[in-house]
């Protein structure tokens, strides 16, 4: 049941994340700036939703928010480097699409470890 409401969130999340990113690269901002537009209009939805209906943790936000906020400048960080590093190998014409393309593969494979990370470290 975990991985249901975990996946719901991170739907609505990607959701605002890519909304505030696709409207931040059709502006003409660079990737690093566009991927700054996700984080802020998808993080703190996701932070408190994680925290209170995926792991339901009473972990005090002093604890968990330093160790939230660690995990997602890790993730930020390396989500652009391998946007940056795989949207010339994308199949498509379009540079946003290609960039599009690239950012949903390399935040599909962090997510899976954001999750551990948060299941076992963060909220327990």
């Amino acid at each position: 049941m975990i991985a249901v409401r975990f996946a719901i969130v991170y739907l609505i999340t990607a959701i605002l994340d890519y909304s505030a990113f696709w409207l931040a690269l059709q502006a003409g901002a660079p990737i690093l700036l566009a991927q700054v537009a996700g984080r802020v209009a998808s993080v703190p939805f996701n932070y408190l939703a994680v925290r209170s209906k995926v792991f339901a943790s009473q972990v005090r936000h002093q604890v968990a928010g330093p160790k939230f906020a660690l995990l997602y400048a890790a993730a930020f960080f390396a989500s652009w480097g391998l946007i940056e590093w795989w949207k010339d190998l994308m199949p498509f014409q379009k540079p946003q699409l290609r960039i599009i393309a690239a950012k949903m593969l390399a935040e599909g494979g962090i997510l899976t470890i954001k999750f551990f990370i948060q299941r076992y470290f963060i909220f327990r």
